[in-house]
């Protein structure tokens, strides 16, 4: 089974008005996704297979030759795309620290392609502050074999995904101060998921079809890993 994760990704902070990191995975196809591959903007390592910066090792995972983007896709269409097999991961460290105690909104986009019929569990894209998962973005079959995102474990899903087709995924970090939990004054994660064909709006979704948890706030400290995964078997 395969799952074509991202022929691109960004997190977005739109005060900046330019992507905080961004990665099109420009690399040679069909080599190991690994320490030799440190294109992209906004990282501080190149990709590796664990989390941590002491004795890593190379990642599983590899280049697969051709973009994933259709026609409509705001990414380029010249680049690779990364292709994980059963339990594959990658990660990287950001250059950037994300502000989750202030009124700050992130936004992370990917394209995400996986055959039907997988063995796995989830996949996606995640954010590892300290080594633990903090949030994530992007299938689950825990949800229905959906779309789905998670806050420190907690699961919120919608947006059913039977495979075949390339969806661009539009997910939001709603980073609120102080620790208050309900909705508009908690840490917060959105989803969107686009199929081929569906407009793509130029600014924020109008809604999500992915309303994350209101329970717990969300603690990313300095310079998160981010980390590309499909889990095969328990998580």
């Amino acid at each position: 089974m395969t799952l074509a994760l991202v022929a691109g990704a960004f997190l977005f902070d739109p005060v900046f008005a330019a992507p905080l990191v961004y990665e099109g995975f420009g690399y040679t196809p069909q080599e190991t996704l690994g320490f030799d591959d440190n294109g992209g903007t906004g990282f501080s390592t190149p990709w590796r297979g664990s989390p941590g910066l002491i004795l890593p090792v190379e990642s599983d995972m590899t280049v697969a030759a051709g973009s994933l983007a259709p026609s409509a896709s705001p990414f380029p269409s010249t680049n690779e795309h990364a292709d994980a097999g059963d339990g594959a991961s990658a990660f990287r460290t950001m250059a950037v620290s994300l502000e989750m105690n202030a009124n700050e909104d992130y936004f992370v986009s990917f394209l995400f392609y996986m055959q039907p019929n997988t063995l796995s569990l989830l996949g996606g894209v995640s954010f590892f502050p300290n080594g633990n998962e903090e949030v994530f973005f992007g299938w689950s079959a825990q949800s229905s074999q959906g779309f789905a995102v998670s806050k420190l474990g907690g699961l919120s899903s919608g947006d059913s995904y039977s495979g075949l087709e390339t969806h661009f995924l539009v997910g939001k970090i709603q980073a609120r101060p102080g620790n208050m939990t309900g909705p508009g004054l908690s840490d917060q994660l959105f989803l969107e998921a686009y199929a081929p064909g569906e407009t793509v709006p130029a600014n924020e979704p109008a809604t999500y079809s992915v309303v994350g948890q209101t329970t717990e706030n969300i603690f990313l400290a300095e310079h998160p890993q981010h980390r590309l995964q499909r889990f095969h078997g328990a998580r």
